[in-house]
């Protein structure tokens, strides 16, 4: 299963960077759950080329991560932005338990607004 998800995850990065062919078969495969039968039968290609058509995509995608690292680096973001997101809402929870200062409120709505937006941005 984690497979079939790291293939998809790296298909909406490099999805441009296969050939039609390839890209539209991975497509029905993973996100489509199409099986091998089906998609040949779909493409008018026997299931031996769809597999293989399968096989080259994977290694074309799985090369382009290994080069390029987008989902990699996508993934680490997003960590941070939850990190990021975690520590505005503890700052904003202490300040209305303890401390009821209007500046810290302010400041971390205004925090809370920049992340989503840059958060927003980087989707």
């Amino acid at each position: 299963m984690a497979k079939n998800f790291r293939i998809c995850i790296l298909l909406d990065y490099y999805k441009a960077m296969l050939t039609e062919k390839q890209a539209e078969v991975i497509d029905l495969y993973y996100n489509q759950d199409l099986s091998l039968a089906e998609i040949s039968e779909l493409m008018d290609v026997t299931r031996q080329g769809i597999r293989d058509h399968i096989k080259r995509g994977e290694e074309s995608l799985m090369h382009l991560e290994e080069k390029l690292h987008l989902a990699e680096k996508a993934e680490f973001e997003q960590q941070r932005f939850d990190q990021m997101h975690s520590v505005i809402e503890e700052l904003a929870y202490l300040n209305q338990v303890q401390i009821h200062h209007p500046q810290i409120t302010r400041n971390t709505k205004e925090l809370e607004q920049l992340l989503e937006e840059l958060n927003g941005v980087n989707e």
